[in-house]
């Protein structure tokens, strides 16, 4: 919800960046704490490799909230005893994000409608989990206010792969 707040004031003007460093591997592993209960009722075979103590400049809620994002929808979308990998690095000046999972990938058509408002279609989860089919818009918007990037990879039935830049911001 607070993804769905923070984007709504992106729209009209209002969200303006708050710049700090942040550890992006202390915010993962807090949004992967939170997440332990959904990951546990699926039986989701969580891995993670996280390089520690890695830093950007930019705005803590947001990173929050594009973690928060990637790791519900890789819960949502992946059966029950599958598995989801996540896992960040620095790479130079930036910091890389993965989130991929074994779930129930997309289509060509659903992928390069995922990131627009065009046809926004919700889809049940694999626990026939509810959304608003808002959540990658969002996260999408919430990147490009900071300088971020995000890109995804997607085959039905063979699961989907979300890599995120987080760049240092002004």
């Amino acid at each position: 919800m607070d993804g769905l707040l923070e984007w709504s004031r992106l729209q009209i003007g209002g969200l303006v960046p708050e710049h700090k460093d942040v550890n992006v591997a202390k915010v993962i592993h807090v949004v992967l704490e939170l997440f332990h209960p959904q990951i546990t009722k699926k039986n989701i075979i969580l891995s993670s490799q996280i390089e520690e103590d890695i830093h950007v400049f930019t705005d803590e809620n947001i990173v929050k909230s594009v973690v928060s994002n990637l790791l519900s929808n890789a819960i949502k979308f992946t059966n029950p005893e599958g598995n989801i990998l996540v896992s960040a690095n620095k790479s130079g000046e930036e910091i890389i994000l993965i989130v991929e999972d074994s779930g129930i990938g997309m289509n060509s058509e659903m992928v390069e409608k995922l990131f627009t408002l065009t046809g926004i279609k919700s889809r049940k989860g694999t626990a026939n989990e509810k959304g608003t089919g808002l959540g990658m818009n969002i996260t999408h918007d919430l990147l490009k206010k900071t300088g971020g990037d995000i890109k995804v990879e997607s085959s039905p039935g063979e699961g989907t792969k979300f890599t995120v830049t987080f760049r240092n911001s002004d």
